[in-house]
């Protein structure tokens, strides 16, 4: 795993979101980038800074929406998405419910 800020985020990303540790595989999800734009955003003082707005999906809990600060960190990890496969599989359980 790579580490980066979110201003560094391409689409197609595999992602996590930074915590007090480093990501685990096995127990903490990761997002793929779908879309990504800036956006200003003013502070509570009046002060604007520019966040990065990512279209991610989870393997686990689907589409999100994630605003992040630019100099945010994230880890960055090497395997392409398998999101898809995982996805489907679970779409069609639903069906039969």
């Amino acid at each position: 795993m790579i580490r980066k800020t979110a201003a560094e985020l391409q689409v197609g990303d595999v992602f996590y979101r930074e915590t007090y540790r480093k990501p685990n595989p096995e127990t903490d999800w990761p997002y793929t980038v779908s879309s990504m734009r800036r956006v200003p955003q003013h502070d509570f003082f009046g002060k604007m800074s520019m966040m990065v707005e990512v279209q991610a999906v989870n393997r686990v809990t689907g589409p999100a929406k994630l605003t992040l600060a630019e100099d945010e960190g994230v880890w960055l990890t090497d395997a392409p998405a398998a999101a898809a496969p995982e996805e489907g599989r679970l779409r069609r359980s639903r069906r039969w419910r």
